[in-house]
């Protein structure tokens, strides 16, 4: 449709969510069990915030719950491609992801 048949008061800007940390294609997405429990408070903290979208202009509300609802897609994206690592089965003498490591300084 032609930009001379669009009301102006009806044009809506989309919101801008930065992305999560960029993950490369083909890569696994380790976490740790403390990680993922992270990843699922937040996702938590976006379901309640989306419930509690409370504006009194309709064109704000709906601004502010497609952004939240698009971190939650993201999100969701992350956790559902996560894979995550039992700390208890890494070996003790190598460091491998999710490792503690102590540093002794002679």
């Amino acid at each position: 449709m032609s930009r001379g048949f669009v009301k102006e008061e009806d044009q809506e800007e989309m919101p801008i969510v930065p992305p999560r940390a960029d993950l490369p294609v083909g890569i696994t997405n380790y976490v740790t069990q403390a990680g993922m429990h992270e990843l699922i408070s937040e996702k938590q903290s976006l379901l309640k915030a989306l419930d509690a979208v409370a504006y009194t202009d309709e064109k704000e509300k709906r601004i502010a719950s497609n952004y939240t609802a698009a971190k939650l897609q993201l999100l969701q994206n992350r956790i559902a491609t996560a894979k995550i690592i039992d700390l208890a089965t890494q070996p003790k003498d190598e460091i491998r992801f999710g490792a503690t490591i102590t540093l002794k300084i002679r």
